[in-house]
């Protein structure tokens, strides 16, 4: 298997699409997510803040792919949708690499916790705003992993 390098401007480029649009998902999906898709929203959230509590990077990463895969999908926004395939596949990439030494694993699962709860409320603005504190973190995340300030 060959592992290609992680190039810190192209993961910079990647954060750049992710926060404009996963904005906007998050506030479709609050407005156009259905009660069962909301219902699964509310046992991400349960389940990331329990992973939060005991440090469990396992339990998390579980959670956050199926956290993404259910904003794609509630969101009900075929483009959207296909997009962050691009970004989730890269970013798990970069995620795998550098959580142990970069990341506090508590303090991300709450963010999406907060996200997927966020969600659930209806309430656009307010799912966005929680998209864009995510993002702030991965940001942060992301310099840090690159020992930048």
């Amino acid at each position: 298997v060959l592992v290609s390098e992680i190039d810190y401007g192209k993961q910079m480029l990647v954060l750049e699409v992710r926060r404009e649009v996963e904005r906007l998902m998050a506030a479709k999906a609050s407005l156009r997510s259905t009660q069962e898709e909301r219902n699964e929203f509310l046992l991400i959230a349960e389940n990331m803040e329990e992973a939060a509590k005991v440090n469990d990077g396992i339990t998390f990463i579980r959670y956050d792919g199926r956290l993404n895969s259910l904003l794609a999908e509630a969101c009900h926004n075929e483009y959207a949708m296909r997009m962050s395939r691009i970004w989730n596949g890269l970013s798990r990439r970069f995620w795998y690499l550098h959580y142990q030494r970069a990341a506090d694993l508590p303090l991300i699962a709450r963010l999406h916790a907060e996200l997927a709860r966020a969600i659930t409320e209806g309430d656009p603005k307010q799912a966005g705003k929680a998209s864009d504190t995510l993002n702030d973190y991965v940001l942060e995340f992301t310099k840090s992993a690159f020992n930048l300030p």
